[in-house]
C-alpha cells in the first residue's frame, strides 16, 4: 500500500510538471519544430573555376540567426600559385539578400601545398529572416556563389 501511494504521488508529480513545461513553452512561443527558421540549414558545395584556378566551397551546416556560417574551401591552382598566397580574410565578403555585408572573422587554413590550399572561412550568424546569401571571393576577378536557404 504505502509503494500504491509512492506511485500515484509520482505520477502526480509528473503530471505537474509536464504541464508547467507545456506552459512555459506555450507562452514563450518556441515551437522550434513549428517555426521553419529553426532547423539546421544545409546547403550543396558549389564550384567554380575562374583565372586557372578551381574554387570548391562547401558551406557546414548552421542553425539560421545562431550559428556562424563556416564555409570549408578548396582553391587549387598549377599555373596561378600566387592565389593561393592571398588571405580569404582579407578578400571574402559575406552578403544577405537584404544587402547585409559580413567580413570574415576567420580564415583557418587546415592545409597547405604548393598547388593547393584548403581551411574554413567562418562568418558572423546572418538573421532568421534571410532567404539567400551570397559568397563573393575577391581573389582576382570577382567570383560569387549563391544560396538560397
Amino acid at each position: 500500500m504505502v509503494i500504491n501511494i509512492k506511485f500515484k504521488a509520482l505520477l502526480i508529480k509528473l503530471f505537474i510538471f509536464s504541464t508547467f513545461t507545456f506552459f512555459v513553452v506555450s507562452l514563450s512561443g518556441c515551437h522550434p519544430q513549428n517555426n521553419p527558421k529553426n532547423r539546421v540549414i544545409r546547403l550543396k558545395p558549389l564550384q567554380n573555376i575562374e583565372n586557372y584556378a578551381k574554387y570548391s566551397v562547401f558551406p557546414l551546416p548552421f542553425m539560421i540567426g545562431e550559428d556562424a556560417i563556416k564555409f570549408y574551401v578548396e582553391i587549387e591552382s598549377f599555373q596561378n600559385q600566387e592565389l593561393l598566397e592571398v588571405d580569404l580574410k582579407d578578400t571574402a565578403i559575406l552578403e544577405d539578400d537584404s544587402g547585409n555585408l559580413y567580413l570574415p572573422k576567420k580564415w583557418i587554413i587546415l592545409k597547405r601545398d604548393k598547388y593547393e590550399i584548403n581551411g574554413n572561412l567562418v562568418f558572423d550568424a546572418i538573421p532568421k529572416t534571410t532567404t539567400s546569401i551570397l559568397l563573393k571571393l575577391y581573389q582576382t576577378d570577382d567570383d560569387t556563389l549563391k544560396w538560397t536557404l
